[in-house]
Formats: structure tokens, C-alpha cells, sequence
């Protein structure tokens, strides 16, 4: 990988506004687990692109991979500025409130990708049942894990369930 990466940023050198490069290159890091090179590579890209919704979603993940959900929060609410209609940023942007343990926006944002129609129901579901349970809304939590198991049957959460309804 380290040659790979040499020659990505030799061809980035020699043509800066290659974005598919800097992309190849964040992929790379990523596999590489250098968060903080691969966070330095999506941001010179959405330096050139602002909007550019692969770098600002790979540049998200990056800073939950390194626990920094403040940034986080700030880059999935501007791809969210930018299209409040993407199920994946909300689903996203859920995950990290609940890695926060922020319920009530998780919620809100499982919800939201619910009402988009995210194709993953089963993860939404599942993460909103998580948080309605952290918050004591058993019933609705119950609610959401059936639908995650209607969705997915014999899936782990059958006996998470089964643990809330006694």
C-alpha cells in the first residue's frame, strides 16, 4: 500500500484538482487505518468541492472512527443542508447522536430516514428501537424491534426483544 499511496501523491502533485485521486488515495488510508491522513485528503478535496458528497461522508466516518462526533454531527448536517431528503445522512447522523448517547436525536433521525424511505429499515428499526429502550419507551422499542424482525427474521435482536417483553 505504501507505494500505492507514493504514487497517488505524486499524481496529486502534478495535477491538484484531480479529485478521483485524492479519492483513491482516502480509500487507501482508510483501509490503512490513518484516519488523520485520510481526514487531511477529504479535506483538500472538499477545499477544491465544498459539496462534494463522497469526501464530506468518507470525512465524516473518519472522525467517528476517532470519537470526534462534534465534527461529525457538523459534516452530516451540511450534507443535510444540502439535501434534507437523504435517508443515509439521517440513518448517519442517528448512529452518531447514539454514539453520544443522545436519544431523543436519534430517534428523530431514524424517524426522519424512515419517512424517506431508507432502503435499510432493518438498521433503522433496529437503532430506533435501541434508543427508544435506552429511554425507558419500551413499548415503542418493542414496536421498532418487531419490524426489524419482520424485515430480517432469526436475526440477534429476537432475543433482545423477547428480554423487553418480560
Amino acid at each position: 500500500w505504501d507505494k500505492t499511496v507514493q504514487i497517488y501523491q505524486k499524481l496529486i502533485k502534478l495535477n491538484p484538482q484531480n479529485i478521483k485521486v485524492y479519492l483513491l488515495l482516502g480509500e487507501i488510508l482508510i483501509i490503512q487505518e490513518n484516519w488523520q491522513e485520510a481526514i487531511n485528503v477529504y479535506l483538500a478535496i472538499i477545499t477544491v468541492n465544498p459539496n462534494h458528497f463522497q469526501a464530506n461522508i468518507e470525512l465524516a466516518s473518519c472522525y467517528r472512527q476517532l470519537k470526534q462526533w462534534n465534527e461529525a454531527v457538523q459534516v452530516y448536517q451540511k450534507l443535510l443542508e444540502l439535501n434534507s431528503q437523504n435517508s443515509r445522512v439521517h440513518l448517519l447522523l442517528g448512529q452518531v447522536f447514539a454514539e453520544q448517547e443522545n436519544w431523543q436525536n436519534t430517534i428523530a433521525n431514524c424517524q426522519e430516514a424512515l419517512n424517506l424511505n431508507h432502503p435499510n429499515l432493518f438498521g433503522v428499526y433496529k437503532l430506533m428501537g435501541d434508543a427508544l429502550r435506552e429511554i425507558n419507551q419500551i413499548q415503542q422499542a418493542i414496536a421498532a424491534y418487531e419490524k426489524a424482525i419482520a424485515i430480517r427474521p432469526n436475526s440477534i435482536i429476537e432475543k433482545s426483544l423477547q428480554k423487553l417483553k418480560q
